[in-house]
């Protein structure tokens, strides 16, 4: 794979800690109570890891266009995206609710997203920018759970996309090399309910749909996501005129994560395929 450049290291701190504007208010509670909220909370964002996300089988091909509109799409559960568990203790709420579905057929995994969003925005040009930085984004992150790589791919709101495949996590912000594959090996489609990159409007809700050959995500002699042993993340970058708790992106994912970090592998929820 060609590599040959790096991610900005700016992502890693935007990631792990997002600016704050809003005023907390400290209340003081018994050691004895903290201590049971904190184990509840540690409990809950396990269990959310350790569900799997459900990928339902489907007979015929999905039609990739944006829409949701494919009759194979009922058949498929929505995950709902939310804020981290770090978050929601300091009683952050979800802004622009997020879902995501799951579906194959053996050869293909398919995605789709449903976000609503009041403020649709992209500003990136080309394939392969870091888009993230760029406006609105979904990531799908794949991984072997018994391997240390794994792949990371984005789609923006304009149908631009970028592909990573990172050989490991401590391997992020390494100067002289090029996460970037290139031409991508999957494919996406996009839909708008509203006006791309006018902030003087009320948008509604942006919807994407993405194709990812199952082949074409192993490396070397790695088991096929159909015999078990993947994990996946779903997560979005939300930029918007019109947040309210926070200044930046809202950043949302399926499974709950503890923080909100994006490369919490150990995190992932385990990816099932129907059979």
């Amino acid at each position: 794979m060609e590599q040959s450049g790096r991610l900005p290291a700016s992502r890693t701190r935007a990631l792990a800690s997002p600016i704050r504007t809003r005023k907390t208010t400290l209340v003081i509670r018994s050691p004895l109570f903290l201590a049971a909220a904190f184990l509840l909370a540690a409990a809950g964002v396990s269990a959310a890891a350790r569900t799997p996300l459900v990928a339902a089988r489907t007979g015929s091909p999905v039609k990739v266009d944006g829409r949701l509109d494919d009759a194979a799409w009922k058949a498929a559960r929505p995950y709902a995206l939310e804020l981290s568990a770090s978050l929601a203790e300091e009683g952050w709420t979800v802004e622009d609710p997020g879902t995501v579905r799951l579906l194959h057929n053996e050869e293909t995994l398919w995605l789709s997203v449903d976000f609503q969003d009041c403020d649709v925005v992209s500003n990136a040009k080309a394939d392969d920018e870091e888009i993230y930085t760029l406006g609105d984004v979904a990531e799908v992150f794949l991984r072997p759970t018994q391997q240390t790589w794994y792949w990371e791919l984005h789609a923006a709101p304009n149908g631009l996309r970028s592909t990573y495949w990172w050989p490991g996590r401590g391997r992020l912000n390494l100067r002289g090399e090029d996460p970037h594959v290139r031409p991508p090996f999957w494919t996406v489609a996009v839909a708008v309910e509203g006006t791309l990159n006018d902030w003087r409007d009320k948008d509604r809700r942006w919807t994407a749909e993405i194709a990812i050959p199952i082949a074409k995500l192993l490396h070397e002699s790695d088991v096929s996501p159909l015999k078990g042993g993947w994990s996946l993340l779903v997560s979005r970058y939300n930029y918007t005129r019109w947040r309210r708790q926070a200044a930046g992106p809202e950043l949302t994912s399926a499974p709950r994560l503890p923080k909100p970090n994006y490369h919490l592998l150990e995190d992932y929820a385990p990816l099932k395929l129907a059979p």
